[in-house]
């Protein structure tokens, strides 16, 4: 069945009317190992292996074949996957010198996960199409629903998250139909995956208590993963308290049952917590341990993420010394794996990290990388539409045969009969409904895309990328009004640079340009976070510093004029200075509104330029 994606639709079609009428749901194969392989998964190993020794002796293959899945099962649960490789390994050798489709079909599955887990994700998605090519061909719905479970995966590491939807779903109503409580815990545990990683989190929490409530064997494994779970979604959800609960609670169980992984994972989650509350040194320790275990597991994604944090403390504690070391380690993971989640978030930190030594060189450099880095993003994205549009094809032909194989169960062959002579009719229903479903998916995907490019638009300076004039002012609006609110200042500052027009007249508008780049580009790096600074036009900018008195203005505003002063970042000769004129104002809650405010600080601006210009004028 391997030319499957291949066959034109009506060969497709027709396969799923004219075959495999006795489709079955096979019943797990061993069921004291199935219990043992998750709730006390070293005793399985252990007795499997005994097992294995006499089934080689007996020469039973089938049983051989059955020992080797729970073998994998049971390092799996383990976490110990360099384990579950050279079992996968071996099985595959035996399934395939007796053709056996079903154990195929299992062991590809497994090397999928394995592939995933190192981060070879295109190969574990090729894996795990394969082995559900396999599955299909055996009928039997267990087996083409765990497959699914498992491209689900596959798709989810690689970010293609309504494919995994498509696919979790279409397993779970097999299992739910056929009351799988095994199949259903694991299986919601993945769907809450997905959507926490789509940001949807209230769904994420309802479907971890969900996949609890279906774990008849109270294995502590399962609890050690779904507590984890739950708490990394409550750190994205801001609930600090239920966080460390669910946290702390899988901590516990992983310690009771010496679950190094669930520790490490645990740990990680912690020290990201403990560094946002700025507890450097706690959370830096706990990054470090998790940090070992993800480096002797090859756990890649993991590494990467970790080494970011690290990277991140080591910045803020000004060490750049040990920030480079962890960032040149990210470098050489990033050669085995990367996703444009992983790329963007590289790029950012070594921004910080050049940033914060005043490299602005640099850091100018790398944030049009990151530019670069997005647009190439979209440009991927819409070409990959229609390969996108050819998976969600496949794996909807997937449900309407699995959907076709209960129907013919329950048909006569008389009623078989009838529906092989309206073939041609019901082709052209199907061909019609996947067009209409591939041009309404098409355009919902572009419209949601257009719709963000628009927003984006709206609110950015074309030529800067930072705010328009348009959003500034109407941040400026609803500063006024929550400093207003709470009895805050804030400093508002019209700023004008000096000299533009000669650089105009004399080098040209491109050189211009690359200045007024260069300014943006220097305000973000220099301001603190929470400030704004956006582009009035021409060469007027407005910047917004909430809780900023005077001493902490004139402050941020000389290393501003420090770090724009760098005429060698945009080619212009050494001699040549660049300065800015600024007006002032800090409101303390007796600002009459901020119409009166801009113009004042507007006539204040052009005070500074007639006193000689590149000094402040406080109003």
């Amino acid at each position: 069945m391997f030319f499957l994606l291949k066959v034109p639709l009506f060969l497709l079609f027709m396969m799923a009317f004219s075959s495999h009428v006795n489709a079955s749901y096979s019943k797990i194969y061993d069921k004291e190992l199935n219990t043992l392989s998750v709730t006390d998964p070293k005793l399985a190993i252990k007795t499997t292996k005994e097992l294995l020794v006499q089934a080689r002796l007996q020469g039973d293959y089938k049983r051989q074949l059955v020992l080797h899945f729970y073998l994998a099962e049971s390092y799996f649960t383990l976490s110990k996957i360099p384990k579950v490789g050279t079992v996968v390994s071996d099985a595959l050798i035996i399934a395939r010198k007796h053709n056996d489709i079903r154990f195929i079909s299992e062991f590809l599955g497994l090397e999928s996960y394995v592939l995933g887990y190192k981060g070879e994700l295109r190969q574990a998605s090729k894996k795990a199409n394969l082995a559900l090519q396999f599955a299909k061909e055996t009928d039997d719905y267990r087996l083409i629903a765990s497959m699914m479970s498992v491209r689900a995966q596959a798709h989810l590491s690689s970010e293609n998250y309504s494919l995994a939807l498509k696919d979790i779903q279409s397993a779970l109503t097999i299992f739910k139909e056929y009351q799988d409580r095994e199949n259903l815990t694991s299986n919601y545990n993945l769907l809450a995956l997905i959507y926490d990683s789509i940001g949807e989190y209230d769904k994420a929490i309802k479907y971890y208590d969900v996949s609890l409530s279906f774990d008849d064997s109270g294995s502590l494994y399962n609890q050690a993963t779904i507590y984890y779970n739950k708490g990394t979604t409550f750190v994205y959800q801001g609930n600090r308290k239920l966080a460390i609960e669910n946290l702390n609670s899988a901590m516990e169980l992983s310690l009771k049952i010496n679950d190094e992984v669930i520790l490490a994972y645990v740990r990680n989650s912690l020290a990201d917590l403990y560094i946002q509350e700025k507890q450097y040194t706690k959370g830096q320790d706990l990054a470090l341990l998790a940090l070992d275990w993800f480096s002797a597991n090859e756990d890649l994604l993991m590494h990467i993420n970790t080494n970011i944090l690290l990277a991140e403390v080591s910045i803020k504690d000004l060490n750049f010394t040990q920030a480079k070391v962890f960032i040149d380690d990210i470098d050489i993971q990033l050669q085995s794996m990367t996703t444009p989640k992983i790329q963007m978030a590289v790029l950012w930190i070594k921004i910080k990290y050049f940033a914060k030594q005043e490299l602005w060189k640099e850091a100018y450099e790398l944030s049009q990388e990151s530019l670069i880095a997005r647009d190439e993003l979209y440009e991927k994205d819409r070409k990959g539409s229609m390969d996108e549009m050819k998976l969600k094809y496949d794996v909807q032909f997937d449900q309407e045969k699995m959907a076709s194989l209960q129907k013919q169960n329950k048909l006569q062959k008389e009623v078989i009969s009838q529906e092989q002579h309206k073939q041609q009719y019901f082709l052209g229903l199907m061909a019609l409904a996947i067009l209409m479903i591939m041009g309404v998916y098409y355009a919902y995907r572009n419209q949601r895309s257009i719709k963000s490019k628009l927003y984006l638009l709206t609110i950015t300076d074309d030529l800067t990328q930072i705010a328009n004039r348009r959003y500034i002012l109407e941040q400026l609006s609803q500063l006024h009004e929550d400093t207003l609110v709470k009895n805050q200042l804030y400093t508002i500052v019209m700023l004008d640079l000096d000299n533009f027009k000669s650089i105009n007249d004399k080098y040209g508008h491109f050189k211009g340009n690359e200045v007024l780049i260069q300014f943006a580009n220097v305000a973000n790096y220099t301001l603190s976070e929470g400030c704004e600074v956006g582009r009035l036009g021409g060469e007027e900018w407005l910047l917004l510093l909430p809780s900023y008195d005077r001493e902490k203005t004139e402050s941020v505003l000389r290393k501003l004029r420090k770090n724009y002063n760098n005429p060698q970042l945009v080619s212009l000769p050494s001699e040549s200075q660049l300065h800015f004129s600024c007006g002032v104002k800090t409101c303390e809650g007796k600002c009459i509104d901020v119409e009166h405010t801009l113009k004042e600080v507007d006539v204040a601006m052009y005070k500074a330029k007639e006193k000689g210009r590149n000094q402040d004028v406080y109003c």
